[in-house]
């Protein structure tokens, strides 16, 4: 009998050991372990009972390890996490990272992820009198992903004219589709054109291939580096048009801080290619400044745009410095 008793005893130690707690507002305390987040209602495995749903504003505490890999924000966690959290906010923990502070609505099951985002900013400078210049640019970008599939399109048109005529005509638009791995690693494929009137590479047609990762840091700050060989045409002035191989690595840094309660992001990208067989041929393209949410998803957005091509070809200025302040919105 006592031998039964302990192997009881030893089961149930073995039963509960790897489970949480679940407290509710009411006072009635759960055993288990939390599963997902489905339809805004969290999904808790209750011991004996099975899958049960509860509102996370009837949570006073949740403890628990989780039974799925996770995904906060759009950060895909590894399978060794738990979370701890109340009514209003959940904190998850992960062995190989900081903890990250977040909201429930901000939790779903990894590799499930269905959602899209996107941003358009336009600046335009209209001078009379004196001087005669219209300058109009307008830079969009939108992403949606579908499970394991990530979309990433962006483009952009830069005018300027003066008394002179043209000064600038500029225009770009990438596509990039990305198959999202474990631990936010992807490998991508991408096409990229790309026009200049006025510069060293008129005209440029390319696609490659490569692997990039994100990063979250101090869970306000997000990094991107991707990296791969891209083959492609070009239209270079006093080369005609060639057809070269090279490489391209591009990144992002985004930092979301509050300044006098001002929510703001800071943010930096870039993207350096190079064509393999002549080192003279590349181009090194920035993007730094400060977006401001005002209202209703519109945003103001300043930042210092640099460009330089590599292309040494004489009477040609490859390198432009340029600030922008534009009116946008976000979704």
């Amino acid at each position: 009998m006592r031998a039964l008793t302990t192997l009881l005893l030893l089961l149930l130690t073995v039963g509960t050991v790897h489970a949480g707690t679940l407290e509710l507002t009411n006072g009635a305390v759960i055993p288990g372990t939390f599963k997902r987040i489905e339809h805004g209602k969290i999904i808790w495995t209750a011991e004996l009972i099975g899958d049960i749903k509860v509102e996370p504003k009837a949570i006073a505490k949740l403890d628990s390890p989780v039974a799925d890999p996770l995904r906060v924000g759009t950060t895909d966690l590894p399978d060794d996490c738990a979370v701890r959290g109340n009514a209003d906010d959940v904190t998850v923990s992960c062995t190989d990272r900081p903890p990250i502070d977040a909201k429930w609505d901000q939790i779903g099951k990894a590799g499930r992820l269905r959602e899209g985002t996107g941003k358009i900013t336009t600046a335009m400078t209209v001078e009379r009198g004196n001087s005669f210049s219209d300058e109009f640019e307008v830079d969009a970008r939108a992403n949606w992903r579908r499970n394991r599939l990530r979309h990433q399109l962006e483009g952009s048109v830069d005018y300027e004219e003066k008394r002179s005529g043209t000064t600038e005509d500029e225009a770009s638009l990438d596509y990039q589709l990305d198959y999202v791995l474990r631990d936010n690693w992807y490998v991508y494929g991408r096409t990229e054109y790309h026009r200049d009137r006025f510069g060293s590479f008129q005209e440029g047609l390319l696609g490659g291939i490569g692997i990039g990762r994100t990063w979250t840091f101090f869970t306000d700050l997000q990094v991107l580096l991707q990296a791969g060989p891209d083959y492609g045409r070009f239209d270079i002035q006093e080369k005609g048009r060639v057809t070269e191989s090279g490489g391209n690595v591009q990144w992002r840094l985004d930092h979301d801080l509050e300044v006098w309660k001002l929510d703001l992001t800071l943010f930096h990208e870039g993207e350096y290619a190079w064509v393999i067989r002549d080192s003279d041929l590349n181009r090194i393209e920035t993007k730094s400044g400060v977006e401001l949410p005002l209202l209703f998803g519109v945003l103001a957005e300043l930042r210092l745009d640099y460009d330089r091509i590599g292309a040494n070809i004489p009477g040609v200025d490859d390198a432009d410095i340029e600030w922008v302040l534009s009116l946008g919105y976000k979704w």
